[in-house]
């Protein structure tokens, strides 16, 4: 009677593919490690032990409490339990480290095998955001004072992105032109200003206004981005004259001041009708 045995592992092939793997997570940009149901370190990537500040060997039987603290620990434990039941969650935000300081951390946590499954380990990566949170940061700080210092100018100004759409602009352009508010939102189209305008038969001197409504509006985008900088006045529907500056920069971005002349412009026209008076007595 005869049997068939399994076929025997091939050792030196499954310690290739291993080392292969082990070679990736290294590589990795991540902090990768497996950790146990009992919250003790199984496997960690070079990343994570160059984070720690210790070799893999001395994290590997190490509890999550040990090397991270009770505190921080006792906050992942919740989405640790998750992962354990069988879910992938992912989440981000600044995390206090003991000996690494606040960093802005995305986490995936995902079960040790298949999802929807209780596992008895489960996999965290980490990738450390903290540079590029700080940038978004400070530049969202500096748009802010910027905003604060536009809102503060009496007349108007806007800034248009080379992508034809709004970067900023402050309520006094808004007032001046009679636009509704949420135009004003960064990211609108400079083509929704120019249908605005039309739609109230607020035309620029230059339309035509028998052509049809998206040629006008065409029209005006292509003459604003190709527009070079320089100073220009435009005379309102109302009478009112407001003098256009526009600079272009480097980049393509278009920042515009408006400014309200029309009691400069009266006041000079009484001075030569003033001035005429004298010369007929």
């Amino acid at each position: 009677m005869s049997s068939t045995l399994p076929p025997k592992p091939d050792i030196a092939r499954l310690e290739a593919e291993l080392a292969l793997l082990r070679g990736v997570l290294d590589a990795a940009p991540a902090r990768v490690c497996v950790i146990s149901r009992e919250r003790r370190y199984l496997y960690v990537n070079l990343e994570f032990s160059d984070f720690a500040g210790r070799p893999p060997e001395a994290i590997i039987g190490m509890t999550t409490v040990e090397l991270i603290g009770p505190e921080l620990a006792a906050k992942l434990l919740p989405v640790s339990d998750r992962a354990l039941a069988g879910e992938v969650v992912r989440m981000e935000g600044w995390v206090d480290y003991r000996k690494n300081a606040r960093r802005y951390i995305a986490y995936t946590f995902s079960p040790f095998g298949p999802q929807g499954v209780p596992a008895e380990a489960f996999i965290n990566s980490m990738r450390d955001l903290t540079d590029l949170k700080r940038r978004e940061e400070e530049a969202a700080a500096q748009r802010a004072h910027l905003r604060a210092i536009l809102e503060g100018i009496a007349d108007g100004v806007n800034i248009v992105g080379p992508d034809a759409r709004l970067v900023l602009a402050n309520r006094g352009f808004m007032r001046m032109y009679g636009f509704p508010e949420h135009l004003g939102a960064p990211g609108t189209p400079v083509a929704d200003f120019g249908r605005d305008r039309i739609r109230r038969r607020d035309f620029h001197a230059s339309a035509d206004p028998q052509r049809a409504e998206e040629e006008l509006v065409a029209a005006r985008v292509a003459h604003i981005m190709a527009a070079p900088g320089g100073r220009f006045e435009e005379k309102r529907p109302d009478g009112r004259v407001v003098e256009v500056r526009r600079e272009r920069l480097p980049d393509g971005t278009l920042v515009n001041t408006y400014i309200d002349i029309t009691a400069r412009r009266e006041a000079e026209r009484a001075q030569r009708a003033s001035r005429d008076a004298l010369r007929r007595s």
